[in-house]
């Protein structure tokens, strides 16, 4: 294989342009996709059983969305969720240890247009209503589908291996959230 500081069969050289390189942070990708489902629930309950999925715009959530190609840039919070996921089955259980975790879950539970906004077009299933009152989230291995002509078809599929983080309320964040500063007393409070 050709390296990238040889100049490209074509005649044209690809470093000019600083879009490739040998170097990178992600030297190789993992033989498993594991990601990580937010979900809501209207019951205050630990064992509440109508969680409704929230849907990210470009990350694997859904097991029917297509695959998307984005570079050379990534969504955010779709990033964010992919490195936090990136500890594969060791992940379990670490939401509670991650403080951007943390003050996402109250922002789903204070219903925030500005976290809605960074989601997928209808990706918070609570919005129209009232927001949820708890918040968790799910970890899943993603694996291709068998290829199918039919588009109906799901693209994914997957396997739930644990909790990532446990059912949440605010009252639940607000002493982590203080002391990292990153929500307001008042603001938890009039959610």
């Amino acid at each position: 294989p050709q390296s990238c500081d040889e100049p490209a069969p074509w005649g044209f050289d690809l470093q000019a342009l600083r879009l490739l390189n040998t170097y990178g942070a992600f030297g190789s990708v993992s033989k498993e996709r594991v990601e990580i489902v937010f979900e809501g629930s209207l019951e205050d309950s630990h064992f509440a059983s109508d969680w409704k999925p929230y849907t990210f715009r470009v990350a694997v959530d859904d097991p029917y969305k297509r695959p998307t190609w984005l570079s050379p840039y990534h969504f955010r919070l779709d990033w964010c969720r992919w490195i936090a996921a990136c500890g594969g089955r060791r992940a379990v259980g670490r939401g509670l240890q991650e403080v951007w975790v943390l003050a996402f879950a109250a922002r789903l539970l204070l219903g925030s247009a500005e976290i809605r906004s960074l989601l997928a077009e209808g990706g918070d299933p609570f919005e129209g209503g009232r927001p949820p009152s708890k918040v968790r989230g799910q970890l899943y291995c993603y694996r291709f589908a068998p290829a199918s002509q039919n588009p109906k078809d799901p693209y994914w599929q997957r396997e739930r291996i644990g909790e990532y983080l446990p059912p949440v309320a605010l009252r639940d964040l607000l002493p982590q959230l203080q002391q990292g500063g990153l929500i307001g007393v008042d603001e938890l409070l009039k959610g």
